[in-house]
């Protein structure tokens, strides 16, 4: 090998060493920290982000436990038969509410004891398929009757 050629390969090795590129495997570990560098810079990020969604997921669960709580006191006494109700209806939650009142007094009314005027007749079912009814505050009861699907089951 002749001086110029020696010196044109010391050059081109001297730009592709400066290029980060070699002919030798330990100057070739620069390109691979690079892309383990950028690998691990993606992961913090990923981190950081994964952090941020489970802060906001415990916000929004936060925010939901506080939204069921808020409906469970204002819905406290309403089955959720009457709730179904009410919504088939476009009825609002007062509505419901009055409504239910409205049907609790009319049963009331419909089952008051004649004798006291305090108690209520509760349903009482016997064997043989019979039944009677009797005040929760007095001594009054109704004759026993014969039980049949047409009766009003009113309190058992």
């Amino acid at each position: 090998m002749t001086q110029k050629e020696a010196k044109k390969d010391s050059v081109a090795l001297t730009k592709d060493f400066e290029m980060g590129k070699s002919k030798h495997k330990e100057y070739n570990k620069e390109d691979k920290d690079g892309e383990i560098g950028k690998l691990k810079r993606r992961v913090r990020h990923l981190e950081k982000e994964n952090d941020r969604l489970k802060s906001e997921l415990r916000t929004y669960e936060s925010a939901f436990n506080k939204s069921v709580k808020f409906l469970k006191e204002k819905t406290e006494n309403l089955s959720v038969e009457d709730l179904i109700k009410g919504a088939q209806e476009e009825m609002t939650l007062k509505e419901i509410k009055h409504d239910k009142a409205q049907r609790f007094e009319d049963f009331k009314n419909k089952w008051q004891c004649k004798k006291c005027s305090d108690g209520v007749l509760h349903m009482f079912i016997i064997p043989g398929n019979r039944y009677f009814r009797k005040c929760n505050m007095c001594e009054n009861r109704t004759p026993v009757k014969e039980l049949t699907e047409d009766v009003d089951r009113g309190i058992e």
